[in-house]
């Protein structure tokens, strides 16, 4: 039997259920996918990661478009003197750090979360290894 064949065997063996759902049910399904990203998202940084690593007070409140925002009570951690900062968990999960002020525009959540835990950005990062090293 040749590799088409064993492919084509194997095909036929697995039950395609996209075709017979509606459109409208697949943008249920892709919604209540992004609901659990955000919820998850939102869990971990309330029970896990603020207890765990960030000493900061916030107020939590869910905004017009389904967004959920974290405001930092004593304001922006980068400059005391602002006091419109937020961490932010959008609809699609990812999370994001804004101060509304001009001097920290170029201020995200990796700059955030590496004042309280300094090893978050580093610690995921392949090992590029030996073979990667210039040769002299």
């Amino acid at each position: 039997m040749s590799d088409t064949d064993k492919l084509k065997r194997l095909a036929s063996m697995c039950k395609d259920s996209d075709k017979t759902i509606t459109r409208q049910q697949r943008q249920q399904r892709f919604n209540a996918s992004i609901i659990r990203d955000q919820a998850d998202m939102d869990a971990w940084f309330s029970e896990k990661w603020c207890p765990e690593y960030c000493s900061e007070s916030f107020e939590r409140s869910v905004l017009y478009d389904g967004n959920i925002m974290y405001k930092l009570v004593d304001g922006c951690i980068f400059d005391r003197n602002h006091k419109d900062a937020a961490i932010i968990i959008r609809n699609d999960g990812s999370i994001g750090y804004n101060c509304f002020h001009d001097s920290c525009v170029d201020k995200h959540w990796k700059d955030f979360r590496e004042q309280f835990d300094p090893i978050a950005n580093r610690k995921y990062k392949p090992w590029k290894g030996i073979n990667n090293a210039k040769r002299s």
